[in-house]
């Protein structure tokens, strides 16, 4: 026969890449319309979709790995967000703000926020949050006191009568024996002598 053929064929894997998209657009007036879209996709796009996919997969059907990342990411969003709004809150509470009426009239001497939390949970705790009948009224901070008083004294309560009927039935037991013995002593001297 006769001499091979030689054939060079050239592609460009970019324009055989190409995806199609379709998609809205809008005219000058607002009209909408629809487009097809021309997105160039090279073979390094394509690997790229090919390993992310694979990792998705892995990723998703590992659960323990999943929520293990999920907490890890967590705790790192945490961390990024306290490291950042520390010193913002921290300013924010040490600057001055200035205090107005309904107006935007300044009502007295600028005052820091940490000035205003303090005078404002000083006020809560001596809010009247009771009236007993012969008693007065409470205050927050004496109804807490006496709520943390009496869990204590509850507790100690409890504890010191736990230890007194152990101590009661330590005594009991021994006294009981203690007859129970001399009892069975009477019985043998009268059955034997």
């Amino acid at each position: 026969m006769g001499e091979p053929i030689s054939v060079n064929i050239t592609i460009d894997l970019d324009k055989v890449l190409a995806r199609r998209t379709r998609g809205l657009a809008y005219y000058g007036d607002g009209e909408p319309y629809e487009t097809e879209e021309v997105q160039e996709t090279t073979i390094e796009d394509l690997v790229l979709d090919g390993v992310v996919a694979q990792l998705v997969k892995e990723i998703t059907s590992d659960r323990d790995f999943h929520s293990g990342a999920k907490s890890r990411i967590s705790n790192i969003r945490d961390e990024i967000l306290r490291d950042l709004l520390t010193p913002i809150l921290t300013a924010a509470i040490e600057a001055a703000v200035q205090p107005t009426n309904t107006m935007g009239e300044g009502v007295c001497e600028p005052v820091t926020l940490s000035d205003i939390i303090l005078q404002r949970g000083k006020g809560w705790l001596e809010e009247h949050v009771d009236s007993r009948p012969g008693r007065g009224r409470t205050t927050r901070i004496q109804h807490i006191i006496a709520e943390a008083v009496d869990r204590s004294f509850t507790g100690e309560l409890q504890q010191a009568l736990s230890a007194g009927k152990a101590e009661i039935k330590r005594a009991l037991t021994k006294h009981a024996a203690e007859l129970l013995a001399e009892t069975l002593a009477k019985q043998a001297e009268a059955q034997g002598g």
